[in-house]
């Protein structure tokens, strides 16, 4: 990563306190997220992805219903196929690939972008978070030579393919801020060191104004 950047990513992090904001998480039940970090481990079809949409949806029936409808019409070998394919380019350590899992998961019936971060974070969240409006709109601050690191505050404006791409940036940004807390010892809990999906919930935090 430049140096550009991980200047601006220690600006960022001396202006916003993620240790606290990671302890203010409480939406959805930090409980529930646990439930679902054990659900989506092994092969994942479309009985885990429902489960995904029903807790990303939870206060929006109507995209739910949608959501649901379209990914009804999938293959149950053909998702359990896409998925592996998508963790497996996404764990391949190769520059673009990362934007090419999110491409495969997008290609389920009824998966978008936001909600393929949403299945990366969950079956590995020391690996990913997830990349939605309100993480968006806080990772928007992020500023390297006085501009703005990310293209839109909300992710959702994004084309698919853009959407890819500033998610691959997003997780190299948040593993680098992983590195940087772990090494100052700046932990939001005693003896825990962080991983992307602690950073996924103290962004959301700062996105939703504290």
């Amino acid at each position: 990563m430049e140096k550009e950047v991980i200047d601006g990513i220690k600006k960022f992090l001396k202006k916003y306190n993620l240790p606290e904001m990671r302890k203010k998480y409480t939406f959805q039940a930090p409980k529930k997220r646990e439930q679902m970090y054990k659900l989506f481990k092994g092969s994942i079809g479309k009985k885990k992805l429902e489960e995904l949409l029903r807790w990303a949806f939870y206060n929006d029936r109507r995209f739910l219903g949608m959501f649901l409808k379209n990914l009804k019409k999938n293959n149950e070998a053909d998702v359990k196929k896409k998925t592996k394919e998508a963790l497996d380019l996404a764990l391949s350590g190769r520059k673009g690939n990362i934007a090419k899992s999110i491409q495969t998961l997008t290609k389920i019936k009824g998966i978008g972008g936001v909600s393929a971060s949403k299945i990366l974070m969950f079956a590995r969240p020391d690996k990913f978070g997830m990349l939605d409006q309100f993480n968006g709109k806080a990772i928007h601050k992020l500023k390297v030579k006085g501009k703005a690191y990310f293209k839109k505050a909300d992710p959702n404006k994004l084309t698919p393919k853009q959407y890819s791409e500033e998610f691959e940036k997003y997780t190299h940004v948040i593993r680098e801020m992983c590195s940087l807390l772990n090494k100052a010892r700046k932990c939001y809990k005693q003896g825990r060191k962080w991983k992307p999906a602690d950073i996924d919930m103290a962004l959301f935090r700062i996105g939703r104004g504290h």
